[in-house]
């Protein structure tokens, strides 16, 4: 799936209380993407004018080294974070900062197990494998006979597509499925000896900001905005007790929306 945050040029502080704008700095790298094998020099762009006790390179792989300027080479193909952990002066102590860089190594390639299909929403298939914003030198063919870098699938169905790079051939397959009338919201509710309810909304999509519209059915309700995927959890009292169907109205931002109902009953 495609990331949230974007790695590239991330810095953090290992000590609270310090002023970030001491500390701006972040990788360069002579390259971000290439064929294995591949070397690559790293480098530190910094504003800082402290003076550095060390430089702790992780490359991701396995690999390790020190030092402000360290040449590594990517042996295997894969999706690699590097992390710089430089060693400032403090006192009579030490801290640390940290910043992270993305590397892809081709090939690559994966287009993910399967994309939803919705009134008015057409999912882009495209290689998650590598991050955003990385210019990927392959061709690609899709099943369609489409020659572009990602596809825009209207329909449900199996998509497959055949990537070359490197002077290497990939293949991966991915199932676009109609999600019209299913259920985009995963619902449980339990009640407890008292009038109250307890409900779980699980969200459909990754990173689809949505609108939640909840009505409890008895003639009370509650609206939410939310930009991220993650379980949400309501409780209800009921003021007296009987039989009731709880609705929850999903309508995401990519078009898809859906109404799910339960019936619950409470006793006292």
């Amino acid at each position: 799936m495609k990331r949230l945050l974007l790695l590239i040029a991330c810095s953090c502080f290992a000590i609270s209380g310090l002023k970030a704008q001491n500390f701006d700095f972040k990788i360069k790298a002579t390259d971000t993407i290439g064929c294995a094998p591949k070397k690559i020099t790293f480098d530190v762009n910094s504003s800082s004018s402290l003076s550095v006790i060390d430089w702790l390179w992780e490359f991701g792989d396995g690999g390790t080294a020190s030092g402000p300027q360290p040449t590594h080479t990517f042996n295997t193909p894969g999706h690699y974070v590097v992390r710089l952990t430089m060693v400032l002066p403090s006192g009579a102590t030490s801290m640390k900062v940290f910043s992270y860089q993305e590397i892809d190594i081709l090939p690559i390639l994966d287009l993910g197990v399967q994309h939803p299909l919705c009134r008015n929403y057409c999912p882009i298939i495209s290689n998650t494998a590598m991050a955003q914003g990385h210019h990927d030198p392959g061709w690609y063919l899709w099943s369609t006979g489409d020659t572009t870098s990602t596809l825009r699938a209207c329909a449900p169905g199996t998509y497959s597509v055949t990537y070359n790079v490197c002077g290497q051939t990939l293949s991966d397959t991915t199932v676009v499925i109609a999600r019209v009338s299913e259920t985009l919201a995963d619902i449980s509710y339990t009640w407890l000896c008292s009038r109250q309810v307890d409900l779980t909304v699980m969200p459909a999509y990754e990173n689809v900001p949505y609108r939640l519209w909840l009505n409890w059915g008895d003639n009370t309700s509650q609206t939410l905005v939310e930009k991220n995927r993650h379980a949400l959890t309501f409780d209800h009292e009921y003021a007296v007790s009987g039989d009731y169907t709880i609705e929850v109205h999903m309508e995401y931002q990519n078009s898809c929306a859906d109404i799910v109902t339960r019936k619950v009953t409470v006793r006292q």
